[in-house]
């Protein structure tokens, strides 16, 4: 990940098990927000949170340990192209899904993200994502995963 990113594992790993007759996944969020940057010495304004090159401070890779599906779970994403929020931070007050989702049309743009065990996806802080609640059915098996992030020693 150093040489693709530039970013170093931070130990910022998590462990996730969804078992869609029981939980879900998590609702929709970014991975850091400016409370997580600012304390570092990190300039409140979204734009210091990425390098001269466009890379971002910090990034995910989540790495599937049993194959994620849309009926067990797996991720979705709202792509940067349809995200005011992404680059130009969000604002103080409402809600950023509000924001990208104003009318139905927006919705078609959600991208779903299965990936087969041992596979792995990779967002930017930034990269509103989550788990779905998958479907309730008892053939369904449980969504096993971790994520490791990385950033640069600043952020």
């Amino acid at each position: 990940m150093k040489e693709a990113t530039g970013n170093s594992l931070c130990m910022d790993v998590v462990g996730f098990l969804v078992r869609p007759t029981q939980t879900k996944g998590f609702s929709p969020h970014r991975d850091r927000q400016p409370e997580d940057w600012v304390p570092k010495g990190v300039p409140p304004e979204t734009s210091a949170t990425f390098k001269p090159d466009g890379m971002a401070k910090y990034v995910t890779l989540w790495a599937a340990l049993t194959d994620a599906t849309p009926d067990n779970s797996c991720l979705h994403f709202v792509p940067k192209s349809i995200d005011p929020g992404y680059a130009a931070g969000d604002p103080e007050e409402g809600d950023p899904m509000m924001r990208i989702f104003k009318d139905k049309a927006a919705y078609q743009k959600i991208r779903c993200a299965p990936v087969v065990a041992g596979g792995c996806t990779f967002h930017t802080h930034r990269t509103i994502h989550w788990g779905s609640a998958g479907r309730s059915c008892p053939s369904i098996e449980p969504r096993i995963a971790l994520s490791f992030g990385f950033s640069e020693d600043d952020f």
